[in-house]
């Protein structure tokens, strides 16, 4: 309707207009005359990063929506999540060509008569199921690897990661099917990380596997420099405490509190505890070595 000179739209009721259904909790319409006959049909992106055709089987005046074409419609593949398509002639040999864009801020050409352009399915985000916090020896920590689209695995794939003096491995666990890939942690005596994030921008290797999209082609497995946006390290905050504390050496303050060197029994005394790896220093007249044993 229009008023004052304005335009506005009323908002209609029908949840399927023109036969246009539902596609789930995100919809993202573009319309073009795709078969070139007059009027105009419909591509429909959705959550899941699939693009439904609806041919358009009325008129100009009176469209009319088929039902939806699910399974890659002229050969538009799925883009991961939150697909949202356009299609204009970019190189200007009178048909048109597609972009998709996804949830990860990536735009996918697909040139039409041929297959996509730019198919390369990359890692988006690295980050961690697990709360942020301190952990210790034994304690298991998910790290999860986020792909700009659906990826198939084989074997087990690793990610490692900066423990310390030894570098420890995530392993691949779970997510073949989906854009989105577990890898596994334990931690082991000796790992000590204030922040934890994986080794390097190639951290993320095959181990044997594979990596790859639906259309087979292996994913790109550069991750973003660590601790930068979109790494494990700027994601979550992990405390690896793996050192295991040793006592190496007991000092007696008062030799008085002492028979030839020997603790005696439910004798009070005053112990200053040594936590550094060093081998035990013997006492002088002030400071003895405690063997420990009953007077």
């Amino acid at each position: 309707m229009n008023y004052d000179n304005d335009t506005y739209f009323h908002p209609g009721t029908d949840s399927t207009p023109f036969g246009l259904t539902d596609v789930g909790t995100f919809a993202s319409p573009t319309f073009v005359d795709i078969d070139g006959d007059g009027d105009l049909d419909a591509f429909v992106g959705e959550r899941y990063g699939d693009t439904l055709f609806f041919s358009n089987t009325g008129s100009a005046s009176v469209p009319a929506f088929d039902t939806a074409v699910t399974d890659d419609p002229f050969g538009l593949t799925d883009v991961g999540r939150f697909a949202s398509p356009t299609l204009v002639d970019i190189d200007g040999d009178g048909d048109l060509d597609a972009f998709v864009g996804n949830l990860s801020g990536t735009t996918l050409f697909f040139l039409n008569g041929t297959t996509v352009s730019n198919n390369s399915t990359t890692v988006s985000n690295v980050t961690s199921t697990t709360d942020d916090g301190s952990y210790n020896v034994g304690d298991v920590i998910s790290v999860t690897a986020q792909f700009s689209a659906v990826v198939n695995v084989t074997g087990t794939p690793q990610l490692t990661l900066e423990t310390g003096s030894t570098d420890r491995t995530a392993n691949y666990t779970r997510g073949s099917g989906t854009d989105s890939l577990t890898f596994s942690y334990t931690v082991q005596a000796g790992d000590a990380s204030a922040d934890l994030d994986y080794l390097s921008t190639t951290a993320l290797t095959l181990n044997g596997g594979t990596i790859q999209n639906i259309d087979g082609n292996n994913a790109t497995l550069t991750l973003a420099t660590p601790g930068a946006v979109n790494s494990l390290g700027a994601n979550k905050a992990l405390l690896i405490d793996g050192v295991v504390p040793t006592v190496n050496s007991i000092a007696i303050s008062s030799a008085t509190n002492s028979q030839n060197g020997r603790i005696p029994i439910f004798r009070v005394m005053q112990l200053i505890m040594k936590w550094v790896n060093l081998p035990f220093v013997s006492g002088s007249s002030s400071v003895q070595t405690c063997s420990m044993s009953a007077a």
